[in-house]
């Protein structure tokens, strides 16, 4: 059964609240489910939203979390160092992020005595070769799938997706929370 066309209602519940920023629904997963919302880089009232990307699979997010704990982060972070075609990858993606920042920042038109940050790198780096947050990372990956960093890690993850009435259950409340990944 694919996600309902309301994907507003669905993505409040995967966030667990109601967005302080507007989004859209950027990247479905093969079930028609959202994974990847864009946000706007600043909300109503002008606070800042550093990331645009937000990666709101429940799966997703629970298998990302537990590589992150298994050290993923500080290996990956040792193969940018090593490898200078990678850590030209994670800089080229840092600075198209700032792009689309500013791009989006410019056709909200926020004045600019009410912009208080500077566009910052995915997950909000303000380093060029530094990762962080790798939710944040693999929602670019999907977004932009020639992003070589976001291909190590779902080469990483396996096979990524959940079973279809895992999401179900999950998004309409029905089961007891997210199943294990499989």
């Amino acid at each position: 059964m694919p996600c309902p066309g309301n994907h507003d209602r669905i993505v409040a519940r995967l966030l667990g609240r109601v967005p302080r920023m507007r989004l859209k629904v950027v990247f479905l997963c093969p079930f028609g489910w959202p994974a990847v919302i864009l946000s706007e880089p600043y909300s109503r009232s002008y606070e800042p939203n550093p990331n645009l990307y937000y990666l709101v699979c429940p799966h997703l997010r629970r298998q990302i979390s537990r590589f992150e704990d298994g050290g993923l982060m500080r290996r990956l972070q040792l193969r940018i160092q090593n490898e200078p075609e990678l850590a030209e990858d994670l800089r080229a993606a840092h600075e198209a992020h700032r792009s689309e920042w500013k791009q989006a920042v410019s056709a909200m038109e926020i004045p600019s005595s009410r912009q208080k940050i500077e566009p910052p790198g995915i997950a909000a780096t303000e380093k060029e070769f530094m990762l962080k947050c790798l939710h944040a990372h693999f929602a670019w990956y999907l977004t932009h799938p020639q992003y070589r960093l976001g291909g190590i890690l779902s080469e990483e993850l396996g096979m990524i997706w959940c079973r279809e009435e895992d999401c179900r259950r999950m998004i309409d409340g029905t089961g007891k929370g997210w199943p294990e990944s499989r």
